[in-house]
């Protein structure tokens, strides 16, 4: 059964202490839900295996569109094919990050990709920085959130 947890919200000059400025949408609906799904570990680790074979998929699929120059067939600009090459070449930061969205993967559901998002980098912030802001506002234990992006930028 689908575990969800209510939490404190941060109010919004918590939020833009923190940097979080976009915090309220135009018609006033707050952006950060005040909800929270708690999970297993067996389901955390179901999605981080999922993430991560996506993940290899996409690269895979990727050097394919490189290596048989399928540029065009995506839609891709002419202008944007040397770049994307050079980054491919330069492997440093070809994947610096992305977010996966799935639905599924609790109470025994397939976990389904719904897309990977990695076009904003709004996903790195909230994942390292707002929701250790939340955990901390709650007085949750920091050591349960499943990544570790905070400590590593810290």
């Amino acid at each position: 059964m689908l575990d969800l947890q209510k939490l404190t919200p941060l109010d919004d000059a918590a939020l833009e202490q923190i940097g979080f400025t976009w915090h309220t949408d135009s018609d006033g609906s707050k952006y950060v839900a005040d909800t929270l799904v708690r999970i297993t570990e067996q389901e955390a680790e179901a999605y981080y295996t999922a993430a991560n074979e996506l993940y290899d998929m996409y690269v895979e699929a990727d050097e394919y569109v490189i290596e048989n120059e399928l540029f065009f067939d995506l839609g891709i600009p002419f202008n944007l094919i040397e770049s994307i090459k050079k980054s491919w070449e330069n492997d440093v930061h070809w994947h610096i990050y992305g977010r996966f969205d799935f639905s599924g993967g609790i109470d025994g559901k397939p976990i389904k990709l719904i897309e990977f998002n990695a076009d904003t980098p709004t996903g790195l912030y909230e994942t390292a920085i707002l929701q250790w802001a939340l955990l901390k506002h709650n007085g949750m234990d920091e050591d349960r959130q499943f990544n570790n992006i905070y400590q590593a930028i810290r």
